[in-house]
């Protein structure tokens, strides 16, 4: 659990050195590998299932944090 949100954390740093948002269609391809990954690793057993669940926490943290400031953009 402390991996993946440090992972989700990861996602969201890795998001902010970014030189630009990703589009709508990116945000939704992220947040369906992620939702993909997270049922992958319910099926999966030792590492390969933490690894998984890093994976998707990762995704999901670029996803929610380029999803918040897309619609923050769009108020400007």
């Amino acid at each position: 659990m402390r991996l993946s949100i440090l992972a989700f954390a990861a996602g969201v740093w890795f998001l902010q050195q970014q030189a630009a948002l990703p589009g709508w269609g990116v945000l939704a391809l992220l947040v369906a590998v992620s939702a993909g990954l997270t049922l992958a690793a319910r099926e999966a057993r030792g590492a390969g299932r933490r690894m998984l669940a890093c994976l998707a926490a990762a995704l999901a943290g670029v996803a929610w944090a380029a999803a918040l400031g897309q619609v923050r953009l769009a108020d400007a």
